[in-house]
């Protein structure tokens, strides 16, 4: 008795024609160390990167605690097409003494947003 054998496979893909952006940020927290109450430190920079394969689009960039974004073309605004860098930089500025925190939060079109960064710091 002879026989022929098929096998059947089935693959199931899901394809995004437009392709999506894909935030990374590096480092992923800012510590800013310690620093007399009132007195500003230099800046610190995290790096954000668009590892997607589409634009990524900034709807919002929001800072809390005792921290504060520097102005100017360090700060991620607007859009980043794929592979593209920006920088954001960060001061801090403690108001009382012991540890404070804070983040920076990055509202975009990418999935998972918001992004954060978490930052700390410690008042003297």
């Amino acid at each position: 008795m002879s026989g022929s054998l098929t096998q059947t496979t089935t693959l199931n893909l899901t394809v995004n024609p437009a392709g999506s952006p894909a935030v990374t940020l590096s480092p992923t927290s800012l510590s800013m160390g310690g620093i007399a109450v009132g007195s500003t430190t230099a800046p610190k920079t995290a790096r954000l990167t668009n590892t997607g394969n589409a634009a990524l689009n900034f709807t919002s960039v929001a800072i809390s605690g005792d921290f504060a974004l520097v102005p100017g073309k360090y700060t991620c605004a607007g859009t980043l097409s794929a592979g593209q860098s920006c920088f954001i930089k960060v001061t801090f500025t403690p108001t009382q003494k012991g540890l404070r925190t804070g983040d920076v939060t990055l509202n975009s079109n990418a999935p998972g947003s918001p992004q954060q960064l978490p930052l700390s710091g410690t008042g003297k």
